[in-house]
């Protein structure tokens, strides 16, 4: 499959930015959903063993995640913008 370059770069921006994201949602909103799964394993009377999941956040977790898009859609007007003048 022939994938051109426009196509590869859109596809990494959009890695670039889920990729981020994901991260970013994964280390601060992980114990707060991993509760409610135990509310609901609770109410529906389901076993379950617990095991919370504690992981050190750098300080700034949000900044650096929304940098690092900043940084990549920089890229992205950067290159077009050179491509107009030259």
């Amino acid at each position: 499959m022939y994938i051109t370059v426009k196509k590869s770069k859109k596809l990494c921006l959009a890695a670039g930015i889920v990729l981020s994201f994901a991260f970013l949602a994964v280390c601060k909103y992980a114990n707060f959903f991993m509760s409610i799964i135990y509310s609901f394993l609770d109410t529906a009377a389901i076993p379950y063993t617990v095991s919370n999941i504690n992981i050190a956040l750098p300080v700034g977790i949000s900044f650096f995640s929304f940098k690092a898009v900043s940084y990549i859609m920089w890229m992205l007007t950067v290159e077009r913008l050179l491509k107009k003048l030259f």
